[in-house]
């Protein structure tokens, strides 16, 4: 594999962060966020009503028309003060600033009018409060959020390609003459053996990859099929490279990506921003829950302890992001000669392997808390597939050679809790088809993934959604 300069296999770089904040501005929040400020600002600083005397009664039906008002006016003046800047690449934040800045100054002069020829009172005083607290701090609103929409275009998507180098000189060269297109090759596959594949999977896990192309020419069909399978589990978008020659006209607008004649097969499972507030989601959740689950947690180990000789946590390794293992942590719900780290002997319903509390513990799923640990370190989610073991097999046969399109549930972080679970897909695996609903369950959710799709697995979760009688 050939990287291109200045791409490291190490920790994202200042790319990254850059495509974070590209993606923050693909957030519908985005917009709201300066509106939710100018509110809440207005609450703050429109308090010394012209007029008002402490003591007497505070004119409520007035501020709060007062604050909508002022609201909608800040945001009106604001996008007609930003809307030739914002979507431009050009411009500077002090022009930004500036603009938003006049537009907040000119809602606090129309506030503050407004209060004098409704109240007939002197608004001078207000209207230096307004423009000494609600102007600078609108104006950094307004202006950071046009600043991240403009900032949308300066971002390249970051590609790899795999296959002969002659098969990519057309589609290079219709990069180089598409300035806006936003694209820049950063790594190279030419012979697609196992060991740069390898390469450009960690290059993916690492986030300094955003597109595959595949050449469907000039490799091997079965190799070609080989490499597709490999990085189908990889958090990337998969495109073809398809011959120009074999395109049926009338399928044109189909099968092209941006002219180039790219055939996207896999979209990207989680835009950048997103999975950055999924993760701190993650973080902030978990750390909340350790705090005040841990008498619980000190009640269960000391329940495990009392009840069998062995440690209080069992340590498996699974199945993680893009196929990487992992070692996922359960308090232990087994006698210690039953353990079995393999995950190959399948846990059945009245096993006798398992403790008086270990079954208590499994028809709560009260023994996945200690993967809130997992969680903290970055290997897990808190609502994603559930990581399997690695040697889990299901009728005798390993799960990604039974169950089709089984590889692409890796493609997200496993969660604690998931949509498979809380929609009753959970218990003892024992057949085909129960193996099947449980991985086309996981593969909707990646597929319609969203922070509120999260929510309400969380929310299911808590309301006994992940509790089951058949998992002891």
């Amino acid at each position: 594999m050939v990287p291109a300069s200045g791409l490291r296999g190490g920790r994202p770089g200042a790319i990254d962060a850059l495509r974070a904040a590209q993606g923050w501005a693909d957030l519908p929040f985005c917009r709201l966020f300066p509106w939710c400020v100018d509110f809440l600002l207005l609450i703050l600083f429109s308090v010394p009503v012209p007029g008002w005397e402490p003591g007497a009664p505070f004119p409520v039906a007035h501020h709060a028309l007062l604050v909508l008002g002022g609201t909608l006016l800040s945001a009106l003046l604001n996008r007609v003060a930003l809307a030739d800047l914002e979507q431009s690449s050009g411009a500077t934040t002090r022009r930004l600033f500036f603009r938003a800045a006049l537009a907040a100054a000119a809602t606090s002069l129309i506030i503050a009018l407004s209060e004098h020829v409704l109240l007939r009172a002197d608004a001078t005083a207000e209207f230096l409060w307004l423009l000494g607290g609600f102007m600078p701090l609108s104006a950094t609103a307004h202006a950071m959020t046009a600043y991240l929409i403009g900032l949308r275009q300066t971002v390249p998507m970051r590609l790899a390609l795999v296959g002969p180098a002659a098969r990519f000189a057309t589609f290079e060269a219709g990069l180089r003459h598409r300035s806006g297109q936003g694209a820049v090759v950063v790594a190279r596959v030419g012979g697609a053996v196992d060991a740069e594949i390898e390469q450009l999977r960690h290059l993916i896990l690492g986030q300094q990859v955003d597109v595959v192309v595949l050449a469907t020419g000039g490799l091997d069909a079965n190799r070609l099929s080989d490499v597709g399978r490999a990085l189908a589990e990889a958090p990337a978008r998969l495109c073809f490279l398809a011959d120009p020659m074999s395109f049926d006209p009338t399928l044109e607008e189909a099968f092209r990506w941006s002219g180039l004649g790219v055939v996207e097969i896999l979209p990207h499972p989680v835009r950048s921003a997103e999975w950055s507030v999924k993760r701190g989601l993650d973080v902030a959740f978990a750390l909340m829950a350790l705090a005040f689950m841990a008498p619980l947690l000190l009640l269960i180990a000391m329940a495990i302890r009392l009840e069998s000789p062995g440690p209080v946590l069992f340590r498996q390794w699974r199945v993680g992001l893009g196929g990487r293992p992992i070692q996922v942590l359960k308090f232990r719900s087994m006698y210690i000669k039953g353990c079995d780290a393999s995950g190959a002997a399948r846990t059945r319903a009245r096993d006798p392997r398992v403790t008086h509390v270990g079954r208590f513990l499994r028809r709560t799923s009260m023994d996945e808390l200690p993967q809130l640990w997992n969680v903290l370190r970055g290997d897990m989610s808190l609502v994603g597939p559930r990581p399997h073991a690695l040697a889990m097999q299901v009728e005798g046969r390993p799960y990604a050679e039974v169950v089709s399109q089984y590889r692409l549930r890796h493609r997200v972080r496993p969660g604690i809790t998931g949509w498979a679970q809380v929609n009753g897909a959970r218990g003892e695996v024992d057949t085909l088809e129960r193996a099947q609903r449980r991985i086309m369950l996981d593969l909707w959710y990646v597929d319609h993934w969203s922070l509120a799709l999260d929510f309400q697995v969380l929310l299911r979760t808590v309301l006994g959604g992940f509790a089951s009688f058949r998992a002891d």
